[in-house]
């Protein structure tokens, strides 16, 4: 499946590095869905919106579903404008075990829909005392909940079977 989005509509030095994940969920195929592991006590997701593209459908709902449980929803209906909107928070949830979770972003339904997932990013706690091993994090603060944003590591996807699927094991995540 591909996106019916116009490419030159976003425009990708406004992304986090220059890069997005884009789908275009159709009612009679499977559900579209984004999955990935992080260890962490907040997740943050961020997608880019298009409120008009003559010719496109610019209409977006997700369902987001943290350890297998759905636990938020987002909508966005277009207004009468062509504008896209960068960084947007669709998801934020702050009061997660300091443990390893599985967060679903999935777009079914009844209607036609737009996702263009950009980024994410988790809050995680660890003892000061113990250093964290570098090679899994982009940066890192010296405060005791440093807050990462999940950077590309080489994620699976999957077209034919109309799924958007990526994952990490390490705690760089996913992009």
């Amino acid at each position: 499946m591909t996106c019916h989005i116009n490419g030159s509509l976003v425009d990708a030095n406004r992304t986090v590095a220059a890069t997005w994940h884009d789908a275009t969920y159709i009612p009679s195929q499977p559900e579209l869905s984004i999955a990935f592991n992080f260890t962490g006590t907040a997740i943050y997701v961020y997608n880019i919106l298009v409120n008009q593209d003559p010719g496109t459908i610019t209409f977006t709902n997700m369902t987001f579903h943290l350890n297998g449980s759905l636990v938020g929803q987002f909508m966005h209906t277009p207004e009468r404008v062509i504008e896209v909107l960068y960084g947007v928070l669709v998801y934020a949830n702050n009061s997660l075990e300091n443990e390893t979770h599985l967060m679903e972003i999935r777009a079914g339904g009844t209607d036609i829909s737009l996702i263009l997932f950009d980024y994410a990013e988790y809050t995680f706690e660890y003892d000061e005392n113990e250093r964290p091993d570098p090679s899994h994090m982009s940066s890192l603060s010296t405060s005791a909940t440093p807050t990462l944003p999940l950077l590309p590591t080489l994620p699976q996807i999957n077209w034919s079977t109309s799924s958007l699927s990526t994952s990490s094991s390490s705690s760089r995540g996913i992009r």
